[in-house]
């Protein structure tokens, strides 16, 4: 049921699965691996020494290639993150320049030849001149070569020879070193060219169709090839070897036969100068989730595999009172059932779910591991870590009510499980009782449902058409004395993401429109961007520390509410972008007291990190007077005890900004606003940001 694959040697604040490698360079006894997960060093030996991700310095975690310049350091091509260069004595990251090499462009090929770096890009090919400076951007010459010099933009591959060769989308391009004369073929076999090499003074070029070789100003077939999905190739010990989608394959070419090494995705081919050794970086794993390095040489062939986790998309993760940490991919691909569980000692083990689509966890307090799948034929499995062995919970072979949406386990133990038809609560006991609730809305398949559970044991749970609370006055086996409501007052959208309780048994609600709590009288008193500190108002995930802190996971980053003093704060140093701006990307917000630490999942990987354990105590700002009374003199406001750098705005109570930074004086320590004809009698927010922080007050004015 369980086995141990790794030994995670490192621990880092962001986890994910870095194997699904795209290039690999040895400078003195050390290898760099790119991948699509950030950048890993080895030794000579193979064994991991350390892995780099954005919050190592990264512009971007997707990788895409790399190579080395004379001096041994790194530049590294992105998607997201434009150039990369890695400063290996210092360990220090750097990004090119954005107005030189914009961030948005995906760099697909590197090739420093001398002084010069070439770029092939999405975007046409980008040559920096680096003038022999290579770790000085500000004397680089940079130009571009694009369409319609080149048929196309999109270029996969280049090679500096005598020339410079760029394959693209659209055959291939010929650039003599001066750039001032270009030559374009078309169609040189196939049409897409993904990589060319040059054997001796001969040069191949590697198409969807096959491979070609160039003479006399023409290219000729040398090998047809057209039923796979083609990345690389290279010539090594006297023969071509084809790195495709369906395996690694030695090329015979005097029959037009493919002997085949390897039956996993192979994307890049690097035989060492030496010619005694050829890299291969491969996917393995249905359907290629965890990557590897394959070596060939005289002695036998040889997989090598790192630690890591099964998949960098993290449907859910939870820790368990032993320090367990259990990860689910759901949607990696259909039919998962793979956890990925890292052990207090960083040793890794897949446990293999007894039921497909395993997608929301939870800890019970035997520490026992709860999982909801996502399945018609899903249900709820439960593992028992001492026995290694998993027990089901089913309702149906088949049946929507086994398409769980989330699971949460409230004070008494018992399992409240939202599911495609309606909530059910399994007691400790294992019986269980189904909830037919109406209007409980639409289950989003990306989205981890989870309850909140209040002082006197009230449920509640986020649905699109409000905030569902069921009392069921803790007789779940008696039906008559519940009371169920779905509550909307006040909200600014009906859709709950998610939703949390206090340490003072307030239910606190995110939504796709601003965040707040719920008041005694059952209304909604909500926070958006313009009265409060959030930093977005689409708030996906809300949840509460051990000191009352409320932690909001917006669009745009956490946002941390400290309810009693009514301060706000911005905690980014762990907050992972959405570079490709994908729905659901973030998965599920969990915060463990027991640990003091926070996880969140998201679909490049889980960030976990120690979360501050002494309360933020802000500096306190005071406004004065409060009320306003407005007479025919003029009146100030003036605001005291902030720092020089804050910066004011102030809004009225439907939203509309009345004054901005520039509106206030300066007076010593003081900032001064003039209460003139445009303020009205009303209420108004006074909101107070620094680079971390963001104050929201109130004031008055009475005509």
């Amino acid at each position: 049921m369980a086995l141990i694959i790794f030994y995670l040697s490192l621990i880092n604040s962001f986890l994910t699965n870095y194997t699904q490698f795209t290039g690999i360079v040895k400078v003195d006894s050390q290898f760099y691996l790119s991948s699509i997960g950030g950048l890993i060093k080895v030794n000579n030996n193979f064994n991991l020494e350390k892995y780099y991700s954005y919050f190592d310095g990264l512009s971007s975690n997707y990788l895409t290639d790399l190579s080395t310049d004379r001096d041994t350091n790194l530049w590294i091509g992105s998607q997201y993150g434009g150039l990369i260069y890695f400063d290996r004595k210092n360990k220090k990251f750097q990004t090119y320049p954005k107005e030189k090499i914009p961030s948005e462009i995906n760099i697909n090929r590197i090739i420093i030849e001398k002084d010069t770096i070439f770029l092939a890009t999405n975007y046409g090919l980008y040559v920096i001149l680096t003038k022999g400076t290579f770790a000085n951007f500000e004397d680089d010459s940079v130009f571009k070569i694009e369409y319609p010099k080149i048929p196309t933009n999109n270029i996969f591959c280049l090679l500096v020879a005598d020339d410079i060769w760029l394959g693209t989308n659209r055959g291939v391009s010929k650039i003599k070193k001066d750039f001032k004369t270009i030559n374009n073929y078309l169609k040189p076999l196939g049409e897409s060219v993904k990589a060319i090499i040059k054997v001796k003074d001969t040069l191949f070029f590697l198409t969807e169709l096959g491979i070609a070789y160039f003479k006399d100003e023409r290219f000729y077939p040398f090998f047809y090839e057209t039923l796979k999905i083609v990345y690389d190739f290279c010539f090594y010990k006297n023969n071509f070897y084809l790195a495709t989608n369906s395996g690694l394959f030695k090329i015979i070419a005097n029959n037009q036969k493919l002997d085949t090494l390897l039956n996993d995705k192979t994307v890049r081919l690097y035989p060492t100068l030496k010619k005694d050794t050829l890299f291969a970086l491969a996917y393995g794993w249905a359907p290629t989730t965890i990557g590897y390095l394959f070596l060939l040489s005289d002695t036998t062939p040889q997989k090598i595999w790192f630690p890591t986790i099964f998949s960098q998309i993290i449907s859910d993760a939870v820790l368990d009172g032993n320090g367990n940490l259990y990860l689910a991919h759901f949607m990696v691909y259909p039919g998962v059932n793979i956890i990925s569980l890292i052990k207090p000692d960083n040793s890794i083990i897949f446990l293999s779910d007894t039921l497909i689509n395993s997608r929301s966890l939870a800890i019970d307090q035997k520490n026992r591991l709860w999982i909801g799948h996502w399945a018609i034929n899903g249900g709820v499995s439960c593992y028992l870590p001492e026995e290694n062995r998993f027990q089901i919970y089913q309702w149906g072979e088949r049946s929507l009510k086994n398409v769980i949406g989330g699971i949460s386990i409230d004070y008494y133990d018992t399992k409240w499980i939202r599911n495609g038809e309606n909530i059910i609560a399994l007691d400790s006991l294992g019986n269980y009782y189904e909830f037919n609730i109406l209007n409980l809305g639409r289950l989003e398949e990306l989205a981890i449902t989870r309850f909140a559970f209040d002082k006197k044991n009230r449920v509640y749970l986020g649905t699109s058409n409000g905030l569902l609370m069921i009392d069921h006055k803790n007789t779940l086996n008696n039906f008559n004395d519940d009371e169920i409501k779905i509550i909307t007052d006040g909200l600014l959208s009906p859709i709950i993401n998610a939703c949390c309780c206090d340490r003072k048994g307030r239910i606190w609600v995110a939504t796709p429109n601003g965040a707040g709590f719920l008041k005694d009288d059952f209304t909604f008193e909500i926070f958006t961007t313009q009265n409060s500190g959030l930093l977005a108002n689409e708030v996906y995930f809300v949840d509460c520390d051990k000191y009352n802190r409320i932690w909001f996971l917006t669009k745009e980053g956490i946002s941390l509410y400290y309810p009693e003093k009514k301060k706000w704060k911005t905690f980014n140093q762990y907050f992972l972008p959405n570079w490709e701006k994908r729905s659901n990307f973030y998965r599920s917000f969990t915060i463990n007291d027991y640990f003091g630490e926070v996880l969140i999942a998201t679909e490049n990987g889980l960030i976990r990190f120690p979360y501050p354990e002494e309360p933020f105590v802000p500096f306190e700002p005071k406004i004065y007077p409060n009320p306003i009374v407005k007479d025919k003199n003029d009146v100030y406001l003036k605001v005291s005890n902030l720092p020089p750098n804050a910066k004011l705005k102030i809004y009225n109570f439907l939203g509309k900004l009345m004054a901005t930074d520039k509106d206030f004086k300066k007076d010593n320590s003081d900032f001064l606003i003039k209460i003139d004809q445009k303020f009205k009698g009303g209420l108004y927010f006074l909101t107070i940001e620094t680079e971390t922080e963001k104050f929201v007050e109130k004031f008055i004015v009475v005509e």
